[in-house]
C-alpha cells in the first residue's frame, strides 16, 4: 500500500537573532518531522529576501531548503529520516529587521505535501520569526526620479518574442496614447 498520509511538522529550530555586525554570519535551521515513510524536503519561504552567501557570491532569495542533497549539514538521508538541518550564511547586505516564515512546505518521499503558514506555526507553538541586526545594507527604498516612454505603443505586434520576460504581462488590447 502506498503512503497517502501528509507529513507532519513537529518542531523548528533557528536562532532568534542573527548579528551581521562582524561580517557574514552562518546560522542553522533544523526541523523535526513525522511521516508514514520518510521526509524528502522541507522548504521555508520568508516574507522578504535575505542575501544568501553561496560559493563566495551573494544571492537574494526568499527561501531556505533542507533536503537530502545540497545541505550544509544534516540531511534526511543520514539515518534520521525525520530530523534534518541546513546551515545558511547571510551576507552583510541582508536588510536589518524581523523576518517571518510565511510558509513551510514539508514533502515526504511519496510526494505528499503539507504546507504550514504563519498562523499554523503559531497555533502549533512553533516560532515564526527571527531578527537580523548589525547590517550594512541600504535601508532606504528606491526613488523613481523619472520615466520615459514612447507616446504610442503598438500592441498589435507580438512582443513576446522580442521581450520574453514581459510575455505574461502583455495582452493585446489597444493603442496606448499619452493623456
Amino acid at each position: 500500500m502506498s503512503d497517502t498520509t501528509v507529513p507532519i511538522l513537529k518542531g523548528l529550530r533557528f536562532p532568534k537573532t542573527i548579528d551581521l555586525s562582524k561580517g557574514p554570519a552562518a546560522f542553522t535551521v533544523a526541523v523535526d518531522t513525522e511521516d508514514a515513510s520518510a521526509i524528502s524536503e522541507v522548504t521555508f519561504t520568508l516574507d522578504r529576501p535575505v542575501i544568501h552567501l553561496q560559493f563566495g557570491e551573494g544571492y537574494p532569495g526568499r527561501s531556505i531548503s533542507i533536503d537530502g542533497y545540497y545541505n550544509n549539514g544534516d540531511t534526511f538521508t543520514d539515518g534520521t529520516p525525520y530530523i534534518a538541518a541546513n546551515t545558511i550564511t547571510l551576507g552583510t547586505n541582508t536588510s536589518a529587521g524581523t523576518y517571518t516564515f510565511s510558509a513551510v512546505n514539508v514533502w515526504d518521499v511519496a510526494g505528499n505535501l503539507c504546507t504550514y503558514y504563519t498562523s499554523d506555526l503559531h497555533n502549533l507553538g512553533i516560532g515564526q520569526t527571527f531578527t537580523v541586526t548589525g547590517t550594512k545594507a541600504d535601508q532606504t527604498g528606491g526613488i523613481l526620479t523619472g520615466l520615459s516612454m514612447q507616446p504610442t505603443v503598438d500592441l498589435s505586434k507580438d512582443l513576446r518574442c522580442s521581450m520574453p520576460a514581459l510575455a505574461p504581462l502583455i495582452m493585446p488590447v489597444a493603442t496606448v496614447s499619452p493623456m
